[in-house]
């Protein structure tokens, strides 16, 4: 069976004026379980309520209907006196007590209601009695000389209306104002955590603060998805987990402990990021390319190139100095109205045969040791033995570190393979001369031996 648990949470009166007339409703929170306990959300349901009076048995004074949906939690909200009724709730004598609340509930959301329980109305709905409070001032005149209590109001101005209005907290700045028809203006309730400057606003807090965390260890903490956007499917979302949402299906990068993730979202196949942990690193992206740009995955730009008194375009003025194109191979700039000075390159053979090529392993760390790394045999060249004969193509870190620029051997092994080209071309005239010398002194050699064999005959 299911149950209906109700709270009086909060009972509030709607009254414009509490000393001038009866108020018309007050609040009536409720939550509705199932009979293992669990709340019974998003439901449309029916409820009667039926207000008693002299016992839980007594005269039903009141009665009138709902027939709300609970929340997400099995919550409703409830304002009695505003409900589906033909009775009058004004009528209702408070000071007539006391009063009890019959609650009954139809869960199909109908009217065959099931009677669920009555309890008493104590101190709280009685703040709604208004009209039997006969001995409360109506009018700050009446206050005057009321032994016991406050003698003589006056404030001595020329306004005789605004005696007794302004409550002043001990919060300097915090007062609520009494209007003189009864109603009421808080004003300036300012903790002075956050500060409102115009459309701004900011904390001057020296600490740190926390979303959804009461023990921020940050200046800003947050747990759980940070998404920030101009518009739908325009935004950015940071967060830290290893799945990333794709309209193919989930997209898990790995399981490498700590990982963050920051991304923007176009649309659920059109996204771009990149992703940590603490096995790698990846990047993703649709690939389509920048306005006027080839087509690729990755951009690298060189930021002092930016001229926005030119145009806005961070590709143009020389900025852009490599991209990954789609098949995952670097291109780099090399427009010939990007450079100056061009030489070209001489002697580049005799240089180039003076290096060496090598099979090595790179030493791995202590750590990666202990984690079972395999040393992984690779091909290149000695930085050290480069920079004795191409220096240009090595840099030199201030610990004395060489590191080995590869691409830059492309032109020097064009240049040598011409230089080669050139000597064998030159060696193959060569050989083609002795060719020919070979052939004439074959020819001499026969007609020497043709006249030898003559002279021998004539004998």
């Amino acid at each position: 069976m299911k149950k209906f648990l109700f709270l009086i949470s909060a009972v509030l009166i709607s009254a414009t004026n509490i000393f001038a007339q009866s108020p018309e409703s007050f609040k009536y929170q409720a939550v509705v379980r199932d009979g293992n306990g669990a709340t019974i959300n998003n439901s449309s349901i029916g409820i009667q309520m039926t207000i008693l009076q002299g016992s839980m048995t007594g005269t039903a004074v009141y009665t009138e209907t709902f027939a709300p949906t609970t929340n997400g939690f099995g919550l409703v909200n409830l304002e009695i006196g505003t409900g589906t009724t033909t009775d009058n709730f004004s009528a209702i004598d408070w000071a007539n007590g006391p009063y009890y609340i019959k609650t009954a509930v139809d869960y199909s959301g109908g009217t065959t209601y099931t009677d669920l329980g009555t309890s008493q109305l104590v101190s709280v709905p009685y703040a709604l009695y208004a009209t039997s409070a006969g001995n409360v001032p109506q009018n700050t005149s009446d206050l005057n000389n009321d032994s016991g209590f406050i003698t003589d109001p006056n404030d001595a101005d020329s306004d005789p209306s605004n005696e007794i209005q302004i409550i002043v907290s001990a919060d300097a700045g915090n007062y609520i104002t009494a209007g003189t028809d009864g109603g009421a203006l808080i004003t300036n309730l300012d903790d002075g955590d956050w500060t409102v400057s115009g459309s701004d606003q900011y904390s001057t807090v020296t600490g740190n603060v926390g979303i959804g965390t009461t023990t921020p260890s940050e200046k800003l903490e947050v747990v759980g998805i940070v998404e920030l956007s101009l518009s739908p499917g325009d935004e950015m979302v940071i967060l830290n987990d290893d799945v990333w949402t794709h309209g193919s299906g989930d997209q898990d990068f790995g399981d490498g402990g700590d990982h963050f993730m920051v991304a923007s979202r176009q649309s659920s196949f059109e996204s771009a990021g990149i992703y940590g942990d603490g096995d790698h690193v990846t990047i993703w992206s649709p690939g389509d390319g920048a306005p006027g740009q080839p087509a690729a995955l990755l951009y690298v730009n060189d930021e002092d190139s930016y001229d926005g008194g030119t145009d806005s375009d961070p590709f143009n003025n020389t900025a852009l100095k490599a991209y990954l194109n789609t098949a995952g191979n670097w291109v780099a700039a090399s427009d010939r109205n990007r450079k100056e000075n061009i030489v070209q390159l001489e002697g580049s053979l005799d240089k180039l045969v003076e290096l060496n090529g090598y099979s090595y392993n790179f030493k791995l760390a202590p750590e990666e040791l202990e984690k079972g790394d395999q040393p992984v045999t690779s091909y290149g060249v000695i930085a050290q033995e480069v920079y004795e004969v191409f220096p240009e193509l090595v840099d030199v870190a201030e610990d004395g570190s060489h590191y080995v620029c590869y691409t830059e051997f492309i032109p020097i092994i064009i240049e040598s393979v011409k230089e080669q080209q050139s000597e064998m071309e030159e060696v193959k005239t060569e050989l083609e001369e002795v060719k020919q010398e070979n052939e004439i002194l074959k020819a001499q050699l026969k007609a020497f031996e043709e006249r030898l064999k003559a002279l021998e005959a004539e004998k």
